[in-house]
């Protein structure tokens, strides 16, 4: 009885050592490497073996994993495009990459040089040409564009990269994705860059769209201030008699639907000759 309890403990104590030789082999196996182990992006396609979207998803699993322990350990996030473009060659459809780069693409531990800029632009510019009509695709290349990409682009280029920003940004605003209150600072960049007759166009068009009072009358004092009291004062004016009018007849609809179906003015007086005519008409009450 003896000899067997002595056994018993004997195995018990090298099976404790074996596990912890094990666990430490585990542990040394399991550390951290930035590595990308897929194949090229232009291969995926075959190997998928037709299965295209489900190799997408097991990339996009991977490649998330991927962004958590790069932030953990500090690192460059190396490999981020190539996980996009491998996931985008099998489904140039998977909207959720595209807006996935352009943060991965551009927030490193290490720091964004002007390369990861421009892939990280062109990536998310592929999916603005995939989905012209996806808002927040607008509003990320837009932000990119404005505020992150000036300081990596050459002196000569920063004022047209702004600009395609800026016409991305207001897009987001006429989508109904970014903040109403965009409007506001889209038209002072547009001015701060010259621009301010398309800073006046982007006020006017969606001083009816917008939905906030505060941002309306901000949008209608800025009129003013650039036109003129008068013209803004028949600017709100007419803008508020189409709205009556949809209110009367067509409640349920949106402005910008309502001036689809509402019935026309006479052909040589369009919903555009309406409110000049009204403007007009104040300014020379004034």
């Amino acid at each position: 009885m003896r000899k067997l309890v002595a056994s018993v403990a004997a195995l018990t104590v090298a099976a404790a050592a074996c596990r912890s030789v094990a666990a430490d082999s585990y542990s040394a196996a399991s550390s951290y490497e930035d590595v990308y182990y897929a194949p090229p992006a232009t291969w995926m396609p075959l190997l998928s073996l037709g299965h295209r979207e489900a190799l997408a998803d097991l990339l996009w699993c991977r490649a998330l994993v991927y962004q958590g322990d790069e932030t953990a350990h500090g690192g460059g996030l190396d490999h981020v495009f190539d996980y996009s473009e491998a996931m985008l060659a099998l489904d140039p459809d998977f909207r959720a990459v595209y807006v996935w780069i352009s943060s991965a693409g551009i927030y490193s531990p290490e720091g964004v040089t002007e390369a990861d800029m421009d892939r990280t632009i062109a990536l998310v510019r592929r999916g603005r040409e995939r989905f012209p009509d996806d808002g927040q695709l607008a509003w990320v290349l837009g932000a990119t564009l404005a505020f992150e990409a000036p300081p990596y682009t050459p002196e000569g280029r920063r004022e047209a990269v702004r600009l395609e920003g800026l016409e991305n940004l207001m897009e987001a605003v006429r989508l109904g994705a970014a903040p109403e209150w965009l409007v506001l600072s889209n038209t002072s960049m547009l001015a701060q860059l010259g621009r301010a007759d398309r800073a006046i166009e982007h006020l006017e068009e969606m001083y009816s769209r917008v939905t906030d009072d505060a941002v309306r009358e901000s949008i209608a004092q800025r009129i003013e201030s650039v036109r003129s009291e008068a013209y803004g004062a028949g600017f709100v004016e007419a803008n508020d008699r189409v709205e009556r009018q949809r209110m009367e007849s067509f409640p349920y609809l949106t402005t910008d639907m309502y001036l689809l179906v509402a019935p026309e003015p006479p052909p040589e007086r369009r919903w555009g000759d309406v409110l000049e005519d009204d403007l007009a008409g104040q300014l020379l009450d004034e």
